[in-house]
């Protein structure tokens, strides 16, 4: 999940692209007395919580949740529908932390963003697999395949801005690659004029 501010000073616009149950990094803690899995996500500048998750939760863990002021909006510029935000705690283990969040429909459990990364002082290691917060650290779980392929249109297509289009291209892999069965995020590449796939 991806979230860019934008100065904008009669609307307080933001933006956000929608994280799926594909790849990425993770970590397992409990919100209450729920097992979740949040995408660890340092473009998403904004804390979020499913709205199917904060159902689960008894009435002494749901957090009441007051009016958000922010417009958030998904990767094709919908715009999300929020719950509200509260406040969370957030359990990794033995260690609890307190955070706030946004409530609103997702793919995935939830997602920790850069507000509750600073507040914490978090430090993800990949090499180690570890997700550090503060004083203690926390497995970092890998979900799904990470790759990135050269797509080839078999025609010139203009894609306009915040949209979304299917077109005919053919992948082009090394002998013996396999494509995964994954789904998969075309985006432009500037410099070359290719698509990352």
């Amino acid at each position: 999940m991806k979230t860019r501010k934008q100065n904008n000073r009669k609307t307080n616009e933001g933006a956000v692209t929608t994280a799926s149950e594909d790849a990425g990094m993770y970590v397992k803690l409990n919100v209450g007395d729920i097992e979740a899995k949040f995408v660890v996500d340092t473009g998403a500048t904004l804390t979020l919580v499913s709205s199917k998750l904060y159902d689960m939760l008894t009435p002494l863990d749901k957090s009441y949740l007051s009016e958000v002021k922010t417009t958030v909006r998904s990767v094709c510029g919908n715009k999300l529908e929020l719950r509200g935000k509260g406040r969370f705690n957030l359990h990794f283990g033995p260690n609890m932390l307190q955070s706030e969040a946004v409530v609103t429909d997702l793919q995935v459990d939830g997602i920790l963003g850069l507000d509750f990364m600073k507040r914490h002082n978090c430090l993800i290691d990949v090499k180690n697999g570890h997700f550090c917060i503060g004083d203690f650290k926390v497995d970092l779980c890998f979900q799904g395949s990470i790759g990135c392929y050269r797509v080839v249109a078999s025609e010139a297509v203009v894609i306009p801005p915040r949209s979304e289009i299917v077109i005919n291209g053919t992948v082009c892999l090394a002998e013996g690659q396999k494509l995964p069965a994954d789904n998969a995020l075309l985006e432009a590449n500037e410099h070359a004029g290719k698509t990352t796939f």
